[in-house]
């Protein structure tokens, strides 16, 4: 017995010196320098017997850090294959902060860095690669400038990424645009009037929220989605023409835009979520197509100005208070009476109730 248990161990000491010898033998070094960019690569060759191998992903440089190389290490034995060496941070152009993007062939803006101008001009290319991402909350409460120009490489707008810049009063947003991310341009105080390209299709949450000198806005024609808030305490705006192709106006999208007096909604319209037109007050009408099927609560709660409004056909769900403190507010039905299922207190606030409506042809 004694024998047998020695054999094993003798076999088990075997087979760990060759682990060892396999994973930790002689080592290839083999390090080479970049003249261009000033940067070392470092690569270890070893006779390692395992096969499979895993990329340490790197790190891009910015104007304020330094970046890494990707590096491989062998996925069993956890031996570097592959240092990471490290990449200079970028220089700073024209003040702005830039950061290449994962494609290696790209860049973002990020910041403003040291800039200074109260009109920003953002170029189109850096160390000779295209600038198409205006990053996350790139100038976030920059609150000097006062316009901006995006160039026609970018494709990206970020989240928050000018949200409280209150001196900004004119932007330029390219054709090219397929995404503004949520609050882009929330509580910029001093914006007027505002273009969104064509190529946009969703409308993000909070876009323009809080942005109480907004006048007039361009929807893009091939807009399907718009999210919560997107026009929400924007005082000062005038008018809005939804395109066709939206089917839902969603919770607290112009709530409080006391200055509002004219809305065309898509035919293409089936719900208004609640509280979308609260405190509209200035709204004096506004016609709802026949396609819209729910109407929710508040919807047009405190639209003290709202005189004359057609239930649509298809209406089928009516939420509570959808049109209380409405005193001025005639509402016109097709229906004899009440349907069965709506709320008691539907019309409560309102002037009063037209049923048996025929529109006239």
């Amino acid at each position: 017995m004694k024998k047998l248990l020695f054999s094993i161990l003798i076999i088990l000491l075997c087979l760990t010196s060759f682990m060892l010898i396999a994973c930790d033998g002689e080592e290839d070094i083999t390090t080479t320098v970049d003249k261009e960019d000033n940067t070392t690569t470092t690569t270890v060759e070893v006779p390692c017997s395992h096969e499979k191998t895993n990329i340490i992903h790197g790190v891009s440089p910015t104007t304020k850090r330094t970046g890494l190389t990707d590096g491989m290490e062998c996925s069993d034995c956890g031996l570097i294959l592959k240092s990471q060496s490290i990449i200079p941070a970028e220089p700073i152009i024209d003040g702005l902060e830039y950061r290449l993007n994962n494609d290696n062939s790209s860049y973002s803006i990020i910041g403003i860095g040291e800039i200074t101008d109260t009109e920003i001009v953002i170029p189109s290319t850096y160390n000779g690669f295209p600038i198409t991402e205006i990053g996350e909350n790139a100038f976030f409460e920059c609150e000097k400038f006062k316009s901006i120009t995006i160039p026609n490489s970018v494709t990206i707008i970020g989240r928050s990424a000018f949200e409280g810049c209150k001196s900004l009063e004119k932007i330029y947003i390219p054709d090219g645009v397929t995404k503004i991310g949520r609050a882009a341009f929330m509580h910029c105080d001093k914006l007027k009037s505002v273009t969104l390209p064509n190529s946009l299709t969703i409308i993000e949450n909070y876009l323009f929220s809080q942005c109480k000198s907004l006048t007039t806005v361009k929807m893009p024609e091939k807009v399907t989605t718009m999210g919560l808030c997107v026009f929400m305490n924007c005082e000062s705006l005038l008018s809005i023409t939804i395109p066709d192709g939206v089917t839902v106006i969603s919770d607290d999208s112009f709530l409080s835009c006391t200055s509002l007096t004219s809305v065309k909604l898509p035919s293409t319209l089936v719900e208004i979520r609640e509280s979308a037109f609260y405190g509209c007050s200035n709204l004096k009408s506004i016609n709802i197509p026949d396609s819209v099927t729910t109407l929710s609560p508040y919807a047009f709660k405190c639209c003290s100005s709202l005189e004359r409004l057609v239930i649509p056909k298809g209406l089928n769900k009516m939420g509570h208070d959808v049109f209380s403190s409405c005193p001025k507010l005639t509402l016109y039905c097709e229906a004899e009476e009440q349907p069965d299922g709506w709320v008691k207190n539907w019309s409560s606030g309102t002037k009063k109730v037209v049923w048996g409506y025929k529109e006239e042809q």
